[in-house]
This record gives structure tokens, C-alpha cells and sequence, in this order.
């Protein structure tokens, strides 16, 4: 028996050993006194307790109440008036005007304050008519300094500035003389056109006279013949300029493709096949926008053309004149629609 106990001895004497190196080699515990925040918390409650009972004797001052306002403001105020009276009275003539003048600029004063007044507009829009004509009168003087300046410089040194003499000052007058021109011509003509009689009342000696109708030529074919050139010119104007809008279409359309073209040649790691087929996609937009323009105008051609051939049955119109000039007016208004269309079409080609 002692034997075995001295065996378990020395078996349990390196488990002791063991466990006590564990231990030391385990990380140490932290520990937290939490007695410390207790503390700080009952030194917090016990000021607050403090700081009510403190509240709670503290005596109520009482309210002062409400007082009736005294008159002694209005009495000094009257008071003074009057001594300010008393003191006119020993005035000299020159200082009574003096403040009777000042009374009246207080009371004028008072009343336009009192009532709505706009006279300040009339103050401001005066004050920008002056400073425009101000504004004028400096950048012509300095117009007219540079020009004299840049005449005096020999022809190599001047710079390309349109130097102002006599000639061109007098081509100046005359291109703003053209809106008066244009004017008086319109109330010549509306003078001319102006009837101030009854055409019931006249013979149609008179109003052959009055129109410039030659007596050799039938009223109602002279006045057709008029319409329909009036028309044709209209027509041919419209015309000029859709074919003007089409040209400027065109030459933007040509820079795009010619933009688009360069691009092409960015990158030297492209192959002559790649090149080609991007010059050809440039290319393809223009080409379509040309067949696109091409079909609208074809279009309207037709339609004009279908018009002209229902005004051969004469049985079925009712006018054959107003149907002639309803062919002219919606070729005129179709133009208007043809450069929406092609504006719109020709913007997606970038």
C-alpha cells in the first residue's frame, strides 16, 4: 500500500507542476472596479438632490403686477411743442420760413408715404435713357479716336479695322436711312391702294381708272393673270430658299462625313480592309440623306401633279381658279414641312 501511494505521489507531483505552468503562461484577467463609477454616480445624484431642495427654499419674489400707463410722455411731448412755439415767435422772417419750409417737406413726406406713389419709374427710366445716350456718346467718341489714330499709321502697321472717314460714315446714314425709306414707300402704296368710295357708286370706266386696268384687256382675265404671277413669284422665292436651306444641309452633312472620314486613320494598327469599310460607313450616311431629300421632293411633285390633273374635270370643281391657287399654296406650305422632315433625318448622323 505505501508503495502504491508513494507511485501516485510522484504520478500526480508533474501534473501539478504542469497545471502551474499553464497557468502562468495564460494570459492575466482584467478587472474592473466598478465601485469607482458607483461612486461618481451617487456624488451626481446626491448634487442634483442637493440642487432641488436648494429650488424648493428659494422664496418666490412676487409679481410686480400691471401699471395703468401715465400721461407724463404725452404731457412732455406737448410741453415741448410748446416751447418750440414760444421760441418760433422770437424767430427772425428768415428762420419762420425756414422751418416753415422744413414742416412742408416733413408733411409732403408723410403723405407719400401715406398714398401710392410711382413716380420713382418715372425717375429710373429717365435715369436709363441717360445713361444709354451717355453710353452711346463714349464708344462713338472712342470709335471715332481709334479711327483717326489707326488712319495716321502707316498701311503696314494698322491693324484690320475699318478705319472710319468721310465715305463710310456717309454709307452708315444711309444704311439706317433704309427702315424710313422702307416706311414712307409703305404709306405711299396704302395710299395708293386706299379707297375711300364705294365701288358700288363707280363706273366701270372708274375703276378700270383706279386699278390701272388697260380698257383692251378683260377685268376678270387681267385680274386672274395677276393672282397667278403673284403666286409664281411666291412660289419661286420659296423655291430659292428651300433650295439654299437644302445646299447649307448638305455642305454640314459633307463636313460630317469628311470628320468622320478622319477618324478612320486614328490608329495605324488598323488594316486597309478596316479602313475601307470605315470610309464606306461615312460615306453611307450622306448617301442615304441624298436618297431621303430626293424621295420628299419627288413626293411633293406627285402631289402637286395630282392636284393639277383634278383641276382638268372642270364638271366636279366649283372654282376652278380657287382650286388652281389651293395647288400653289399647299406646294408653298409643303416646303415648310420638307425642312422639318430633313432637319429632323439629317440631325442623327453624327
Amino acid at each position: 500500500m505505501e508503495q502504491q501511494q508513494s507511485d501516485q505521489s510522484q504520478h500526480q507531483q508533474p501534473q501539478s507542476t504542469q497545471s502551474n505552468n499553464t497557468e502562468q503562461n495564460a494570459t492575466p484577467k482584467i478587472q474592473i472596479d466598478l465601485d469607482r463609477y458607483r461612486r461618481k454616480q451617487q456624488i451626481i445624484d446626491d448634487a442634483e438632490t442637493q440642487r432641488k431642495i436648494d429650488l424648493k427654499n428659494v422664496q418666490k419674489k412676487p409679481h410686480p403686477g400691471f401699471k395703468p400707463p401715465s400721461l407724463s410722455a404725452q404731457q412732455q411731448f406737448e410741453e415741448s411743442q410748446r416751447k418750440q412755439q414760444l421760441q418760433r415767435e422770437q424767430l427772425t422772417e428768415e428762420q419762420k420760413e425756414h422751418y416753415r419750409q422744413q414742416d412742408k417737406y416733413f408733411a409732403d413726406r408723410v403723405n407719400a408715404m401715406s398714398a401710392p406713389n410711382f413716380s420713382y419709374l418715372d425717375i429710373f427710366e429717365q435715369q436709363a435713357v441717360e445713361r444709354k445716350r451717355a453710353q452711346d456718346e463714349f464708344y462713338k467718341y472712342k470709335d471715332e479716336e481709334e479711327s483717326k489714330y489707326e488712319q495716321n499709321k502707316p498701311a503696314m502697321f494698322r491693324k484690320n479695322v475699318k478705319v472710319l472717314d468721310e465715305a463710310d460714315q456717309e454709307d452708315q446714314t444711309k444704311q439706317l436711312d433704309w427702315k424710313a425709306q422702307e416706311f414712307e414707300a409703305h404709306k405711299k402704296l396704302q395710299k395708293d391702294l386706299d379707297m375711300d368710295f364705294d365701288p358700288d357708286t363707280k363706273s366701270q370706266d372708274e375703276l378700270r381708272e383706279f386699278f390701272k386696268v388697260s380698257k383692251d384687256k378683260d377685268a376678270v382675265k387681267y385680274m386672274n393673270e395677276q393672282i397667278f404671277e403673284y403666286l409664281y413669284e411666291r412660289l419661286r422665292d420659296r423655291q430659292i430658299k428651300f433650295y439654299a436651306f437644302l445646299n447649307k444641309e448638305f455642305n454640314v452633312m459633307n463636313f460630317k462625313s469628311a470628320r468622320c472620314s478622319m477618324h478612320c486613320f486614328d490608329s495605324i494598327d488598323r488594316s486597309v480592309s478596316q479602313v475601307n469599310d470605315c470610309l464606306k460607313l461615312c460615306r453611307e450616311g450622306i448617301s442615304g440623306c441624298k436618297t431621303y431629300a430626293y424621295k420628299l421632293q419627288k413626293k411633293a411633285e406627285d402631289d402637286v401633279q395630282t392636284c393639277q390633273n383634278e383641276a382638268k374635270d372642270v364638271k366636279k370643281l366649283t372654282d376652278p381658279i380657287i382650286h388652281w391657287i389651293s395647288c400653289y399654296e399647299k406646294l408653298i406650305l409643303r416646303f415648310d414641312s420638307m425642312e422639318q422632315e430633313i432637319t429632323s433625318e439629317f440631325s442623327n448622323f453624327i
